[in-house]
């Protein structure tokens, strides 16, 4: 069934009306903290001065810093994560085991592809994140597996599902005649487009809209990219044409919020919650700036007793006043002299600072960045310092995990399954195929338990993330784990039984991931077994190898006595 396309137009209408109550606030944001995309109630031409209105570069300063920490924290260049088997049928098994192994590494090098645009993806939300509402889409790419972009707010009004999360879309953009042939084909576009590309007008525009919304699956289970989970519809607005109608296996696009008002779907900010200080910081350093040049460069008053005067007082710096007065200028008098002396600057020093720490507070600076380089502390003062931190950072690393992490690794681990970079089910027709087409390579397969359990619609892994900040959340057990070591080797001379308590092994399995140890640091069972074996080995052939010494010596010391005896 095709889609509506003027409900859907009419649906977009609507939501763009809801969003517009949002608009003259993120228009303030941008103009103050992220002049970049300042296109919510105005637009700026390309390349255009637009922080010419600025006193003050406190708080874009402080945007740039949160946004490079908080990257540093939750995504860091590579290795952010791991998928572990989830149950202990699985976990225990060594081929599993392995082929997760193999899966992160495949796909963790995948979405670290430069050519993927993950990075600057990520880049662009996070100034979002902490500004307006951003959203990561991701697709298959042509020259990558994946091709992932950012989406921010200003594009694209959205709507909530039963679970609180966002997962419908619809983004409205531009793109030239030129693009939207190149992408869709000539087939597809509408006639207008067709013909202005004909006629070589490429760099007109065309206004788009791109529909991600759930679908209600056929009943039959149908196959195609019509009966897929979530269809994705685009639209040419201003003829009303539909392009195509297609679908993803999941949602392919993801919103994430700061923090957000029960009942609303947009996202509220550390940047909006700082507007008024900001406001109130670039008015005051307006107000200091013109304060100093008007010290350097005073307002004069010249008397004249003509009959004339200029009628107002200039009071800008530099400015000459001609004051009409009665009668002649008393020799007392000068005939020049400032109109008026302006307030020390110290004056407001203070309370500028105040402002500034207060800007850095909430874009939490002090707590992204450890900045103590005078005060030597002991390790237990440090991780005090450090649980201090990762708990004011709490809420919004777990709703980057919740809304954006989780969600887009389990996106592309499904598109990579898909194309089989992760191997295909034994004896299956795509494993057969890819063997036909490869008769000098061995197929790559997938251990049939996970095949079993993915047939039976259940989760086989879970993702386990090294990032600093998942690092600094577990710190405070690594520590106890430590603490409670130290004590059970210290009572061992008093009473061995805490010692005995402790299972060694693994204690320091679980010290391993709390630290993101790679896990081709330890031995498995079956290398710890061998190793068991072979040091037993040695020591039996140390004990044998003393007992004939000893034996040896015995046997020496005898002939000696009995040499003795016979003299």
């Amino acid at each position: 069934m095709a889609a509506d396309v003027p409900r859907l137009l009419e649906t977009n209408e609507r939501l763009i009306a809801e969003k517009s109550v949002w608009n003259t606030q993120w228009q303030l944001v941008s103009e103050y903290v992220c002049q970049r995309k300042m296109n919510f109630t105005s637009s700026a031409s390309d390349g255009a001065f637009l922080n010419s209105e600025l006193w003050s570069d406190v708080a874009p300063k402080a945007l740039d810093t949160a946004v490079s920490a908080v990257i540093g924290l939750v995504w860091p260049d590579s290795f952010s994560f791991k998928l572990e088997a989830l149950g202990k049928d699985l976990k225990d098994d060594e081929e599993i085991k392995d082929w997760f192994e193999e899966v992160t590494e495949v796909l963790q090098m995948a979405m670290d592809d430069p050519e993927a645009g993950l990075a600057m993806a990520i880049n662009e939300a996070m100034t979002d994140f902490f500004t307006f509402m951003p959203a990561i889409h991701v697709e298959e790419g042509t020259d990558t597996d994946f091709k992932f972009e950012a989406w921010n707010v200003s594009q694209f009004a959205v709507e909530e599902g039963s679970q609180g999360f966002i997962d419908t879309f619809f983004r409205q953009y531009e793109w030239t005649v030129r693009q939207t042939v190149e992408k869709f084909g000539e087939k597809l576009v509408s006639k207008k487009v067709r013909e202005l590309y004909q006629a070589k007008k490429f760099t007109e525009k065309v206004k788009l809209l791109h529909v991600i919304a759930p679908r209600v699956v056929a009943a039959n289970g149908g196959k195609g990219n019509q009966n897929m989970p979530y269809s994705s519809v685009h639209i040419e607005i201003e003829t009303k044409h539909l392009i195509l109608e297609s679908g993803f296996h999941e949602l392919p696009t993801f919103a994430f919020r700061w923090s957000k008002k029960i009942g609303e779907k947009y996202a509220r900010t550390p940047a909006m919650r700082a507007l008024p200080t900001i406001m109130e910081l670039n008015a005051l350093w307006e107000m200091t700036t013109l304060g100093i040049e008007q010290s350097y460069d005073p307002a004069l008053a010249v008397y004249d007793d003509g009959t004339f005067g200029a009628g107002t007082i200039d009071r800008s710096a530099g400015a000459v006043n001609v004051l009409n007065v009665t009668g002649k200028i008393a020799a007392s008098r000068r005939p020049i002299e400032r109109l008026f002396e302006a307030a020390p600057i110290s004056d407001v020093a203070p309370l500028i600072e105040r402002l500034e720490n207060t800007v850095n507070d909430h874009f939490m600076i002090d707590r992204l960045l450890d900045t103590n380089n005078e005060t030597q502390m002991t390790a237990r003062e440090a991780l005090m310092r450090n649980s201090l931190r990762q708990s004011t950072l709490r809420s919004p690393h777990s709703r980057l995990i919740a809304e954006l992490f989780n969600r887009m690794i389990e996106r592309c681990f499904n598109i990579m399954l898909r194309k089989g970079r992760f191997g295909y089910a034994a004896g299956s027709p795509e494993a057969t195929a890819w063997q036909a087409m490869n008769p000098n390579e061995e197929v790559k397969t997938i251990p049939d338990k996970i095949v079993q359990m993915q047939g039976k619609k259940k989760r086989v892994y879970f993702i386990r993330y090294l990032t600093p900040a998942a690092r600094e959340s577990q710190a405070e057990e690594g520590q106890g784990l430590l603490n409670l070591f130290q004590f059970a080797v210290e009572s061992a001379a008093v009473d061995p039984r805490p010692l005995k308590m402790i299972n060694a092994g693994r204690l320091t399995k679980r010290l391993g991931e709390i630290w993101a140890i790679p896990s081709e640091a330890f031995n498995t069972e079956e290398e710890m077994a061998v190793n068991e074996q072979a040091e037993q080995q040695a020591a039996e052939a140390q004990n044998a190898l003393a007992k004939a010494d000893a034996m040896a010596t015995i046997g020496k010391n005898a002939a000696q006595a009995d040499a003795l005896s016979r003299k």
